[in-house]
């Protein structure tokens, strides 16, 4: 029986031709990202992302207990989120609420919580007005960003220390966010006038905590004064959007 001659044939594109492969594919993909850039600027896609976010200079202060928390007496200023733009402030209790006017022995309800109680809206649109108007009963509406129930009990004893008497009622709103703001309790810190949180990142399985780096501090501190930087971040969508991506990693 003849055997069976088995031929390979091997082929090795040569240097100018792997070049040649890796400047084309470079140019395509350089084509494509530019036309998508090009498209979401006809798209709603800036208000989808999350955007970085600035607070007035001096409304946060730096807190030894509490890590950060609201200043007294801020001046109203302009808040600028996702486009909700609104004006913003602080009373002579740190709460972003109209000043506390309490009459000896009036009858008032305490509301603390995060985001949802300190509200991204205008003071007089938040759920705790809406029922201050409803019910007639003065509501110190006390919630701040970001804050867990660590951090809002140890707060709520100092509010009620400094306040005429105690509230009729205090009104807690937690949602399953809170559970890791006190998993990263306090969790802040100020840079440049602006609340950050105080950690590289957290491991969840052992509670293991990596804190910010002086590098990565002066980074952050750096783009906060400076703003976007570059010819690409200033100019383009998906540069821009990389922004906040990177301050995660």
């Amino acid at each position: 029986m003849a055997g069976i001659t088995t031929l390979v044939i091997c082929y090795y594109p040569s240097m100018h031709q792997v070049l040649k492969i890796g400047v084309w594919n470079a140019a395509l993909i350089l084509l494509i990202l530019i036309a998508v850039d090009v498209a979401l600027r006809w798209t709603h896609f800036d208000e989808a992302r999350s955007p970085e976010i600035f607070d007035p200079p001096g409304y946060y202060v730096t807190d030894t207990e509490l890590g950060t928390t609201l200043n007294k007496n801020v001046p109203t200023q302009r808040f600028e989120f996702r486009g909700a733009s609104h004006d913003i402030h602080t009373n002579e209790i740190g709460c972003f609420d109209a000043p506390v006017k309490l009459k000896p022995g009036e009858p008032y309800m305490l509301a603390i919580g995060d985001s949802f109680t300190w509200g991204y809206a205008p003071l007089e649109t938040k759920w705790t007005s809406h029922i201050e108007r409803r019910t007639g009963i003065r509501v110190l509406k006390c919630g701040i960003v970001g804050t867990g129930t660590r951090h809002q009990l140890a707060r709520l004893k100092r509010l009620i220390s400094r306040l005429p008497h105690a509230p009729s009622l205090v009104i807690h709103l937690y949602d399953t966010t809170d559970f890791n703001d006190d998993f990263t309790f306090p969790g802040y810190r100020l840079i440049a006038n602006q609340r950050i949180e105080d950690f590289e990142r957290i491991r969840l399985a052992d509670g293991h905590r990596e804190p910010l780096s002086a590098a990565r501090r002066k980074d952050i501190r750096n783009r906060i004064i400076n703003g976007p930087r570059g010819f690409f971040e200033k100019r383009s969508t998906l540069a821009s959007t990389s922004i906040p991506i990177r301050a995660m990693l």
